[in-house]
């Protein structure tokens, strides 16, 4: 369970009745990039959905193999409902309607000794398919609750039959400790994409280190540092080649009860060309409920942040430049927890569709949320 379904799970007593009652904001959320987004549709799966002896939940991640048009879907279960997992789904997608999403088969991640994750040892998040070595990449946030329990985070290499292959080498910057540095507890390894030309690995932070300033909050934003591992000529990839500084918005309060129950971070970032990408913003309120935004980022003038121990003096380092694509309070539709991104099928027109899934936290409040959009461009 993360930072956000703490929230989440802490406030549903209150907010299942209030939110959904709540009215959409009227913000000028015009696309400014160099495309717009046409609502294609959604499909949502039963709560608690059984399937190949596994409760099917949490989907925190998702990406796309367009030759064998299959979906990825990882599950951020911390093994409480069935081992650390994916699921690979056919998403009927075309240019009219999104019509269906058909689950087909689970397989379990494995430990470089061929076990299973026991029972919190992996918070699993992003999932990306590699098309060069047809395997996975996948990351999984560390825990800091308390001294007892200090589980480092990572980034690894699995084939599509989920066994273990490799391990992107962690910077001393993410290792878990007790002191006042270092990442947040289940803050950490939240999104991940592929290059466009595949050469890289880009990794990102869901909220700061704690060196680099507090959370967001209603009035302030904060920043989170997007990695680079560049492939090596074994097919993997190597140490931290590249950081950016992000600026996360301040939580969007529209709405909010109260700031205590009250969070906004990214939950994934996708590749659209060589200086470009999406940033997936996730927050959530009381009262206000999830407010997603989507972002496109630009890092062709950003500084290289690695060296950088605190980003505490905005002055020292230019960050990417960020121009909003989407607020989907404007869909003035009921939106959940979206945590996974990816590019879907072409359409017979040639434009490339987006699809988003939610991480329902496995709680009967939310849902588990398949969204569509064709990619039009401008």
């Amino acid at each position: 369970m993360n930072a956000f379904a703490r929230l989440a799970v802490a406030a549903s007593a209150v907010c299942l009745a209030a939110c959904a009652s709540l009215p959409a904001t009227r913000e000028d959320t015009t696309p400014r990039g160099s495309f717009t987004l046409r609502l294609i549709g959604q499909q949502k799966l039963d709560h608690l959905l059984q399937f190949g002896g596994t409760t099917v939940g949490g989907l925190s991640g998702i990406d796309y193999d367009p030759e064998a048009d299959l979906f990825y879907l990882i599950s951020d279960d911390r093994s409480d409902f069935a081992p650390t997992r994916f699921y690979t789904a056919r998403l009927a997608i075309d240019a009219m309607r999104f019509g269906d999403v058909a689950l087909q088969t689970v397989v379990t991640l494995k430990r470089p000794d061929g076990t299973v994750f026991p029972r919190h040892a992996a918070d699993a998040e992003a999932i990306r398919y590699d098309p060069q070595s047809r395997s996975l990449w996948w990351t999984s946030e560390g825990e800091r609750h308390d001294p007892s329990r200090l589980i480092e985070p990572f980034i690894r290499h699995a084939s599509l039959g989920g066994d273990y292959l490799d391990e992107v080498p962690l910077d001393p910057m993410f290792h878990i400790t007790m002191e006042a540095r270092g990442p947040r507890d289940n803050q950490v390894f939240e999104g991940a994409t592929l290059s466009v030309d595949r050469r890289s690995l880009w990794i990102s932070m869901e909220d700061p280190l704690i060196q680099d300033g507090p959370l967001p909050t209603m009035r302030e934003g904060a920043w989170s540092r997007i990695s680079r591992y560049d492939r090596t000529a074994s097919g993997g990839f190597g140490r931290l080649q590249q950081q950016l500084a992000y600026r996360i918005d301040p939580i969007p309060s529209a709405g909010a009860w109260t700031a205590k129950y009250a969070q906004n971070g990214i939950s994934e970032i996708l590749a659209i060309d060589t200086t470009r990408m999406l940033v997936l913003e996730r927050a959530f309120a009381l009262g206000a409920g999830w407010r997603i935004r989507l972002f496109e980022a630009d890092w062709s003038s950003a500084s290289d942040v690695k060296a950088i121990h605190a980003l505490v003096d905005a002055a020292a380092f230019v960050p990417l430049t960020k121009r909003l694509v989407l607020d989907f309070g404007t869909l003035h539709m009921a939106i959940d927890n979206l945590e996974g991104l990816c590019f879907g099928p072409t359409l017979t027109n040639g434009h490339r569709t987006l699809v988003f899934v939610s991480d329902d936290n496995f709680n009967p409040g939310q849902s588990t949320q398949f969204l569509a959009f064709e990619i039009v461009p401008r």
